[in-house]
């Protein structure tokens, strides 16, 4: 939506109040002095003044608001009786409102996993480069928040994350647009694979010709006749490029950074400034997270892992020095007879850890399906049960959290169940 189409005199609603709904209320407002602006939030622990409930767009079948925002965990299909020319997003009225120029200095980077990890690597290189970057998007700060200051020319670059969420109703794509990789995930949302793909090939269907899409090689077939800008095939980045015991040496990490070192190609920065970006890289929490060392035991915090593909790269990365795998939570669509299968090949010493959740019993009846080896397998309502029970029967020293499944069952978010672990772990290591 562009914002001549917004006035002093517009009724605006605000829904959803979470981060990107508190920086479209406070654009907004800065934009529109005089407009009415109204909060809605679903959630009703949502501390918000005057908040609307229930939202007066579910008591008539027309709306009285001119523009409602939406957050992305709100379901478009959920607004189907309100006129789409009236929903917007924060996401959207950035992208509505920029000029071509300032488009093509946007590097939007998607992908079911690995994005924020690799937003932060790409804007690092680019600020080692002497190039002013920022964060914004998914990860870092709402993209509202960075209009004034990048139309203002305070940034060369910014490095937006951008979620399957984002970009669902995104009719304009960025000029440089990183796609990581494709899973199982957030079916619960998108209903189908095909469907969330479709949500993802907004980050590059509306570019153009003098564009560029980079995708590593092994995910091309996500592109294939499905795009007009120039397509550029990724690489793997030289694990040599991180110290020995780095977490970063993992084939994931290295395919997603392998994107990274073709956008330095093509802006022309130097292999040097690359490796001494990877020389320098820490990552974030809860993307396995080494956290601990207690009683000669390696812990490690992988919370952001949602569905099994990611759970049998933590396996992939630590193969025979893996001595438990901590899993379970709430389905977001993945199945988990490659996890078994892989386990039972790289790290057959390895023990499986199940915590009591809604997707537990999927995971036991898909590991009875296989012949998994019942033995290797643990089940307990507790991370520190886990410890205190089934630590010394280990036969490798590296326990990771990698659940392979949302939190929502019985966390508020991935970050929460996180910390719960690491509290396990300093709770048991003290005992």
């Amino acid at each position: 939506m562009k914002l001549g189409k917004i006035s002093n005199n517009s009724q605006i609603l605000i829904y959803g109040y979470g981060k990107e709904g508190k920086s479209s209320e406070a654009f907004l407002s800065k934009k529109f002095p005089t407009a009415f602006i109204q909060i809605y939030d679903e959630d009703p622990f949502q501390k918000v003044e005057n908040n609307l409930g229930p939202c007066p767009c579910f008591q008539k079948g027309d709306c009285k608001f001119d523009v409602v925002v939406v957050s992305p965990g709100v379901p478009r299909e959920k607004l189907s009786h309100i006129d789409s020319h009236k929903l917007t997003s924060n996401t959207e009225l950035f992208f509505d409102n920029l000029t071509e120029d300032l488009r093509k200095k946007i590097i939007g980077i998607s992908g079911t996993k690995g994005k924020s990890t690799t937003t932060k690597f790409c804007a690092e290189m680019l600020k080692k480069s002497k190039k002013k970057t920022v964060i914004g998007g998914n990860y870092g700060v709402p993209l509202l928040d960075l209009y004034d200051d990048f139309c203002g020319g305070k940034y060369d670059y910014i490095v937006a994350e951008l979620s399957s969420f984002q970009l669902e109703n995104l009719n304009i794509s960025p000029g440089i647009s990183i796609f990581l990789n494709l899973y199982h995930d957030h079916l619960d949302r998108h209903h189908t694979k095909e469907h969330y793909l479709l949500s993802k090939q907004n980050l590059w269907k509306y570019q153009g010709i003098d564009d560029y899409l980079i995708v590593p090689k092994k995910n091309k077939s996500f592109i294939e006749g499905k795009c007009i800008s120039q397509l550029i095939l990724s690489s793997s980045l030289d694990s040599l490029c991180f110290p020995s015991d780095s977490v970063f040496r993992a084939a994931h990490f290295l395919e997603n950074f392998g994107t990274v070192k073709a956008l330095a190609s093509l802006l022309d920065i130097s292999d040097d400034v690359l490796k001494q970006t990877a020389g320098d890289f820490h990552g974030l929490p809860y993307r396995t997270e080494f956290f601990a060392n207690k009683k000669g035991f390696n812990f490690y915090d992988d919370s952001i892992s949602t569905n099994p593909d990611t759970s049998i790269a933590a396996i992939k990365f630590f193969g025979k020095n893996l001595g438990a795998i901590l899993i379970g939570g709430r389905s977001g669509g993945g199945v988990w007879d490659v996890f078994f299968e892989v386990c039972a090949q790289i790290a057959p010493q390895a023990q499986i850890w199940v915590l009591y959740s809604e997707t537990s019993v999927d995971i036991m009846n898909t590991a009875k399906k296989l012949s998994f080896n019942q033995a290797q397998i643990k089940q307990e309502n507790d991370f520190y049960d886990f410890l205190t029970l089934h630590l010394s029967s280990l036969k490798a020293k590296n326990i990771v959290l990698s659940p392979g499944a949302k939190s929502f069952d019985r966390f508020k978010n991935y970050q929460k169940r996180g910390q719960h672990w690491k509290s396990a772990v300093k709770k048991w290591g003290t005992s």
